[in-house]
């Protein structure tokens, strides 16, 4: 158990918190890390440094993990500020949500993806396109999971500016540390990001850790994350437990070429802390870990505990349409915002993601653009036109939330003002 780092641990927890919504997050984030034994680890991350990201192990992680289970499967949560924590929730009408979110107590700001939890998230590594890794761009050898990188891709910016908005509205500083962060699918897309962001950003630092993530990268990928490992910008970890079925997907289809095939990191290269094969505490009530995996029967039961954190009922509800965002009337995707945490109650904003992508389109280009995703889904465009402008204007008008903390229909759209010139586009980054 000794050799679990305390990081990963809390990863762990984000993950499966981040199932949940605006009604209950905070009031079962601020009680997991109130818990005395727990908080006293967790404060350590504060004076760390991201190369030294690894370096403190979780202690009494059964008994903790067993207060941390009550507390998730606690059917009654109110929302109440907390001065410590603030968070962005992103999410859209083709993915659930991206929470955001920044801690003072220990100065670091967390991207944490939510994994399967709706059908159309569902849908975007179980198509037919995502048997291979689709290359999106001609001039790149670079491929992908097709459906995780349009999840990623499309809010790519509005995560960058919601990092920067909490980094400098509430934590007040340049010098936080990055965790990007999540569970299933949710792990795949944090991978993705940390990607983005050091493609972006050449000079930052990212810690990534992927609980029970799926395959999402080609050989020529991984070689572009391995040198972002050995430069130390990228402080990587994949966290299997073993027996988990969803962590062998999409299967390796072909051995001779490595641009034709997924790789998990830890398949194409020994680097230190590349990835920690762990014991189902649910089954074997222990937890060991080891940096090799252990001969173990494929079972979904395997993907439901991770670090002896529960995910039983994680995505419940997983073929219910009415748990995603609605559409406007000619279907485009919206995107909605929710900040929460250090106020005494959340807010919320819709908008029309397609503006952000592709503004002023006629009638015409918008029937031959959906006429386009009948065939193929829409990678090519990203939230471009994000800005630190728009982004406020975004935040500026949002509206009070009392009752229902989790709006997934809207009242009204923001009109948003767009006038400047976008960002790069990220299919040939």
């Amino acid at each position: 158990m000794s050799n679990i780092p305390l990081i990963s641990y809390i990863c762990s927890i984000l993950s499966r918190l981040v199932y949940f919504n605006n009604n209950n997050f905070l009031d079962k984030y601020k009680d997991i890390f109130s818990l005395p034994e727990f908080k006293k680890q967790v404060l350590k991350i504060k004076t760390l440094n991201q190369t030294s990201i690894f370096n403190p192990k979780i202690n009494n992680i059964i008994p903790i993990s067993r207060s941390i289970n009550k507390i998730l499967h606690k059917k009654k949560s109110i929302y109440s500020e907390d001065s410590n924590v603030k968070y962005i929730i992103i999410s859209t009408s083709n993915y659930s949500s991206v929470f955001v979110i920044a801690d003072k107590s220990i100065n670091t700001i967390f991207v944490v993806f939510r994994g399967t939890s709706s059908p159309k998230s569902g849908l975007s590594y179980s198509k037919l396109s995502s048997s291979l890794p689709y290359k999106t761009c001609v001039d790149s050898d670079n491929a992908y999971l097709l459906g995780i990188f349009k999840i990623v891709a499309e809010i790519y910016y509005t995560i960058n500016e919601s990092i920067n908005y909490l980094a400098s509205d509430f934590l007040s500083s340049k010098k936080f540390k990055l965790v990007s962060t999540g569970h299933s699918l949710g792990g795949a897309c944090a991978q993705l990001f940390s990607y983005f962001w050091l493609k972006k950003n050449k000079s930052s630092k990212v810690t990534c850790i992927t609980i029970g993530a799926p395959r999402v990268i080609n050989g020529e990928v991984a070689n572009q994350f391995e040198n972002f490992i050995k430069d130390k910008n990228l402080f990587f970890q994949r966290i299997v437990t073993n027996g988990d079925p969803i962590t062998y997907l999409p299967p390796k289809t072909n051995k001779t070429n490595e641009d034709r095939t997924y790789f998990h990191m830890d398949e194409k290269f020994s680097l230190p802390n590349l990835v920690l094969f762990c014991s189902n505490y649910k089954t074997t009530k222990k937890i060991n870990c080891s940096h090799k995996p252990r001969t173990v029967k494929k079972k979904l039961i395997n993907h439901s505990s991770y670090l002896a954190i529960s995910y039983d009922n994680a995505s419940q509800g997983l073929i219910d349409t009415t748990k995603e965002i609605k559409r406007d009337k000619l279907g485009n995707t919206i995107c909605r915002i929710i900040i929460g945490g250090n106020m005494p109650e959340s807010k919320v904003s819709f908008f029309n993601l397609q503006e952000v992508k592709t503004p002023n389109l006629t009638d015409l280009q918008v029937f031959q653009k959906k006429l386009a995703k009948m065939i193929m889904m829409d990678y090519i465009h990203q939230d471009i036109y994000m800005n630190k402008k728009l982004f406020k204007q975004i935040l500026d008008s949002n509206e009070p939330l009392q009752e229902d903390l989790n709006p997934l229909q809207f009242s009204s759209l923001i009109s948003l003002d767009i006038t400047h010139k976008p960002y790069d586009n990220l299919i040939c980054i």
